[in-house]
């Protein structure tokens, strides 16, 4: 499930995720207990049916001996059937169950690919349903995946460092081989003569994953380098070496990886390498070297290629094996191992595990170790450790959900009842909680809006700094001037007023009362003369 489906599920209330600290003490102490004893030889790969069609959880189980076996568990996690077949007739290195958990594929040890029908109700499984793929100059089958979205094609990685990805309706080849991928070249030379270039097989590619439809990540055990390859081009019929997309490098200690995880964002490669420690890589950025990296919970006695890593389902927590029996399990968060080493190992290799999550949402983790027992894990606590639960708004009844009726506010007495009469005042046995409150009814004038209401005797200034200064700097007048300025304005605007109201008067009237003309002589004046 991608982070985008957790969310819409989480929504709509299917899903509640649990607090961290509380996933961390439930893993911390996990309860081994050994499922079944399958066989006497080491159980190399287990995997879990993801689709989640059957009610109880199943395992596929990969042994040395080529054989496959599928096991039922009933609700308390007991396995209650098991069917097992000889699938192949060497080890199986690989195996991964289809998206609708209808179909298994395997790869193995004597060149060949199985592709196996499975009954999704009992889980029967038939050596007479099962279809072989193999290649030419195929030594041995390493690893497998599938597609995210195409349920007919697969990619399988051999020990020749080849590429194969087939579709499972055409059996007769595969439909693209990247041949040499982990090949290095190297040239012969003579006496100043050059024999041509000569290529080196000697890398087994150990784990595949599909980062979306057209991008493959790969990993090999000889080589410090994961190459991520684009199924968009075609590497057939070349001439030299195929060249990935781009590579992502290791740092100087590390020689080679033994499996690779990518969380669901499709964000962080998580990558094993040989000296225990989980390098993480960013692939949506490209970058060359590892980000961050998981430290290694205890040294390894030996190199072994064949322990597996898984995430979780929510991507929080990572679990691997151990070449000395013991579970290692990191908060991907924090970057720091949950499960400490333990004092007395096994000192036997736990080389396949898986987890998943129940519908009762508990995790059980299996595992594979070399003695052949199925083991598995599940949360517990310690014995000397209270229980802690979920918050419990995480655990809600429904119960809980229905209304319950609040508490009823006692009634306050009428007015008749608090006053017999205007000395009567109210008994002392009366509990009311407005009883003693001012009535602003009777009384306004101490209600705190008409306290705040009442104008201030202190005049209220202006907050225009610049009407402020104009006042202060402007010149006070003296009360005579401002008078006779005054009367002077209201003289003219008395005499507009009286010319307005008075229409009769003549023009040569009204220039003669408001304007000064001379007096012309017109008996002296030079024309009459």
């Amino acid at each position: 499930m991608n982070i985008v489906d957790s969310i819409n599920l989480r929504a709509l209330g299917f899903v509640f995720k649990r607090e961290d600290h509380l996933v961390d003490l439930r893993l911390k102490n996990l309860k081994k207990d050994t499922l079944l004893k399958v066989a006497d030889g080491p159980l190399m790969n287990v995997a879990f049916d993801q689709s989640m069609k059957s009610i109880h959880p199943r395992i596929a189980v990969g042994h040395e001996e080529g054989q496959v076996s599928i096991h039922n568990l009933d609700h308390e996690n007991k396995v209650k059937a098991s069917y097992r077949i000889q699938s192949h007739r060497d080890c199986i290195f690989d195996l991964v169950w289809s998206h609708d958990g209808e179909h298994l594929y395997t790869a193995c040890g004597d060149g060949t690919v199985g592709y196996h029908d499975v009954d999704s109700e009992t889980s029967y499984i038939s050596s007479e349903r099962v279809q072989y793929f193999s290649a030419t100059r195929s030594i041995s089958m390493k690893s497998v995946t599938i597609h995210p979205t195409n349920p007919y094609i697969f990619a399988t990685g051999s020990s020749g460092g080849n590429i194969f990805v087939w579709d499972t309706r055409i059996l007769s080849k595969p439909d693209v081989s990247i041949k040499q991928a982990y090949s290095k070249e190297t040239k012969r030379k003579g006496l100043n003569i050059s024999y041509g270039a000569r290529y080196i097989n000697s890398s087994s590619i150990r784990s595949m994953i599909f980062q979306d439809s057209n991008t493959l990540i790969s990993s090999c055990s000889e080589s410090s380098h994961i190459k991520i390859w684009d199924m968009r081009r075609t590497y057939c019929n070349l001439r030299d070496l195929p060249k990935p997309m781009y590579i992502l490098d290791a740092p100087p200690s590390i020689s080679g990886f033994s499996c690779l995880a990518l969380d669901s964002c499709l964000m962080l490669l998580y990558a094993r390498a040989q000296d225990s420690t989980i390098q993480i890589y960013d692939v949506g950025t490209s970058k060359k070297m590892p980000v961050s990296e998981l430290p290694a919970p205890s040294v390894p006695k030996l190199i072994s290629f064949h322990i597996k890593i898984k995430l979780s389902p929510d991507g929080r927590h990572l679990v691997a094996g151990s070449s000395n029996g013991t579970l290692n399990l990191w908060n991907t968060k924090t970057r720091q191992p949950l499960i400490e080493p333990s004092e007395n190992p096994q000192f036997e290799e736990l080389a396949g595990v898986d987890w998943i999550q129940t519908r009762n949402q508990e995790t059980l983790i299996c595992g594979g170790s070399e003695d052949g027992d199925l083991c598995g894990w599940t949360e517990s606590f310690a014995e000397d450790k209270k229980l802690i639960e979920d918050p419990p708004h995480l655990n809600i009844q429904f119960n809980q959900l229905q209304m319950k009726p609040k508490p009823k506010r006692p009634k306050t007495p009428t007015r008749a009842a608090q006053k017999s009469d205007d000395n009567d005042l109210i008994p002392a046995s009366v509990d009311s909680p407005t009883l003693n409150l001012p009535n602003f009814v009777e009384d306004s004038s101490n209600h705190p809006v008409c306290k705040n209401s009442t104008p201030s005797s202190k005049p209220r200034t202006s907050n225009n700094w610049l009407a402020n200064l104009r006042r202060e700097i402007t010149p006070k007048r003296s009360p005579s001037t401002a008078s006779s300025n005054s009367a002077e304005k209201n003289k003219g605007k008395r005499s507009r007023r009286r010319l307005n109201s008075s229409p009769g008067v003549s023009l040569k009237e009204f220039m003669q009362r408001h304007c000064k003309v001379p007096q012309l002589d017109s008996a002296n004046h030079p024309l009459n003369k």
